[in-house]
């Protein structure tokens, strides 16, 4: 080739990667300025303006941190239940259940395998969250109050609530797993499993003197030891509660239908 266009050829491709290392170069200082905007930008987000508005103290036993953990185990109950009042009733023909969803009209037929989409999503999920937030927050309870754990009336009624989640485990489904990556086990498992906090929620009311609450869990106590056979142990612990004793589950009322739980059957 002749030696100018040889010459025109080399000078044509530095030309060419001049241009484009500035390019890059252009990029990577746009690139640079926009991210010392955004860190400018955000200078102070992450100032705490209250630093005493939530304090050490106050997350080991703030009593309303209580409450807040004890009203989210109460919600997971209320929740539940409903759904579980509704689609049992359902599935023993209590009740006469039609849907246009065709997955809720299997309770109807007694036909609710595993992967039905209701089962899943609504009554069987439902129920291990509820299971799963008191089992989480009542170890949270007791290491947040301490020695105060004893005589907690916030403690026991969330134990008592628990018992009543895990009653209605035990009595809708035929196994379930009640730990992490656990195996099922039988609804009497789950009828121990109620009864244990059922016993510890009475003896931390009756230290606290919260007679509602013993009274409330002393009922739980009697409907898992009968549907565990015992009937002695059931007598036994329902001897003591008032004839007149009641207790109600209270619902909020929403216009939304994205409010699932908060259907008031």
């Amino acid at each position: 080739a002749p030696l100018h266009r040889l010459l025109a050829d080399q000078l044509l491709r530095a030309l060419t990667m001049t241009r484009y290392e500035l390019s890059n170069r252009t990029r990577r200082a746009v690139a640079l300025v926009a991210t010392l905007a955004m860190l400018s930008a955000c200078k102070g987000l992450l100032d705490v303006q209250n630093p005493s508005a939530i304090t050490e103290d106050n997350l080991k036993a703030d009593e309303q941190t209580l409450v807040f953990m004890e009203n989210g185990i109460k919600g997971g109950l209320r929740g539940e239940y409903p759904w579980m009042a509704a689609m049992g009733a359902a599935f023993t023909d209590e009740a006469i259940s039609g849907h246009g969803w065709q997955p809720w009209n299997a309770y109807d037929e007694r036909k609710v395998p595993p992967d039905n989409g209701a089962h899943a999503g609504f009554t069987y999920g439902l129920l291990q969250r509820a299971r799963g937030t008191a089992d989480a927050l009542i170890p949270k309870m007791k290491d947040a109050l301490g020695d105060k754990a004893n005589n907690n009336v916030h403690l026991a009624n969330a134990l008592a609530y628990a018992g009543y989640i895990y009653i209605l485990m035990a009595d809708h489904l035929c196994s379930a797993p009640i730990e992490a990556m656990g195996k099922p086990v039988t609804p009497d498992a789950m009828y121990t499993a109620a009864a244990s906090r059922f016993n510890e929620a009475i003896q931390i009311a009756t230290a606290a003197g919260g007679s509602e609450i013993v009274n409330l869990a002393k009922v739980g106590l009697g409907r898992a030891q009968l549907n565990l056979g015992k009937n002695t142990e059931a007598i036994a612990a329902l001897t003591s509660v008032p004839p007149a004793f009641e207790a109600w589950l209270k619902y909020t009322a929403s216009a939304s239908l994205s409010d699932w739980q908060i259907y008031n059957f």
